[in-house]
């Protein structure tokens, strides 16, 4: 099992995790009773999660299966689910075709309609806007993302800035995102921000 995580400074993995929690204090919120894009009736694997920086609505999720090529290196396939959003609480729910087996790369992206509840006491600072309270929606910019990955067998897969770390880090093994290198990238990252039950959906239930 290899996931580079020699490769980089715990310090430098701490920045990189403080900048992608700081990425999320840019845009505002409105709330939405809706919960997914239309979905497709044929067979396949529910995955569930939640995503969480702040709760995020409207956020845009979509999944794709990791699959390998003839010399081994994971990557993700063609998109093999209907993107949903997600609701008030910040979950989601969609339908990837296929069996419930292998490992997918789950992702959310912001537009316009994105909303995060900021969750810095007192207040979370904007770029060139006022400052939003603690509780309040905000907007996100439209280059947010957040990440997380998992085995199909659990049907869940929750994303928070711990899990956009886990597979940034993952990516850089020379297997790709393969399942030992996100289940090793995802115990490292475990390690270094203590028990993963402290942690908003994190880690996967695995």
């Amino acid at each position: 099992m290899s996931y580079c995580g020699k490769k980089l400074s715990k310090q430098g993995l701490l920045v990189l995790s403080a900048s992608v929690l700081l990425s999320g204090c840019f845009k505002d919120m409105t709330a939405s009773d809706s919960n997914t894009v239309a979905q497709s009736q044929e067979p396949g694997v529910e995955v569930a999660g939640a995503a969480m920086k702040g709760v995020i609505q409207q956020g845009i999720v979509t999944a794709n299966r990791l699959l390998a090529d003839k010399d081994g290196y994971y990557a993700p396939d063609r998109l093999a689910a209907k993107p949903v959003l997600t609701a008030d609480d910040g979950s989601y729910d969609l339908r990837l075709r296929g069996k419930a087996d292998g490992w997918a790369l789950v992702e959310l992206q912001a537009d316009g309609t994105t909303r995060m509840i900021c969750d810095v006491v007192p207040q979370c600072d904007q770029a060139d806007a006022e400052p939003v309270a603690f509780g309040q929606p905000m907007p996100l910019d439209n280059n947010f993302r957040l990440s997380g990955a998992g085995d199909l067998i659990t049907e869940t897969v929750h994303l928070t800035p711990l899990t956009h770390l886990a597979v940034a880090l993952a990516a850089r093994s020379d297997k790709g995102l393969s399942p030992e290198a996100l289940s090793g990238a995802y115990e490292a990252v475990e390690g270094w921000f203590g028990s993963p039950r402290a942690l908003s959906g994190w880690p996967l239930q695995i």
